[in-house]
């Protein structure tokens, strides 16, 4: 039985193609965009306490700290951003909202509610990034079934090949 759509996939895919390459070229730059961003911001931030030991004293006060504190995590969260969208990582999605939510509980005057479902997000994304993206939960599981199912020449089988690839 022939597939009726098969005629059309290889215009689509050329054009799936040629869209993809053009997001991707965009989300570069982008992501250039915010990196050089992020490095000028930097000097600018930086540059007062270069110029004027005197200015870091301010940082002893609380609101002096906090405000840079606010500024460094901003400038953390832009390059996640742009590491995201360069490696197209999952992991870096919840490590941009692990930031994100980070500096909001830390620079932000909360209510302790707030506080508690920040902390219970955070616990969460946690979760998330080690037992979803990692899969240590279902890589531990699968490895035992594996193991379990794997008979003793199966096992001599893989270590004589192993002593094999080391002698070459």
């Amino acid at each position: 039985m022939k597939n009726p759509e098969k005629k059309f996939y290889p215009v689509m895919s050329k054009a799936a193609i040629r869209l993809s390459a053009t997001i991707r070229t965009i989300e570069m730059i982008l992501a250039g965009l915010l990196i050089v961003s992020v490095l000028i911001v930097a000097i600018f931030l930086l540059l007062p306490y270069v110029k004027d030991t005197s200015q870091i004293l301010q940082l002893i006060d609380y609101n002096g700290f906090q405000q840079f504190l606010s500024f460094v995590l901003i400038l953390i969260i832009a390059l996640e951003l742009a590491m995201m969208l360069i490696t197209h990582d999952h992991n870096k999605v919840i490590e941009v909202m692990i930031y994100a939510i980070a500096r909001k509980m830390l620079i932000y005057n909360t209510t302790a509610v707030e506080l508690l479902l920040g902390v219970l997000t955070l616990v969460v994304l946690f979760a998330a990034e080690k037992f979803l993206i990692h899969g240590h939960l279902f890589r531990h599981f699968g490895r035992q079934a594996i193991r379990d199912s794997r008979t003793a020449e199966d096992r001599s089988l893989e270590k004589g090949n192993q002593q094999k690839n080391e002698l070459q």
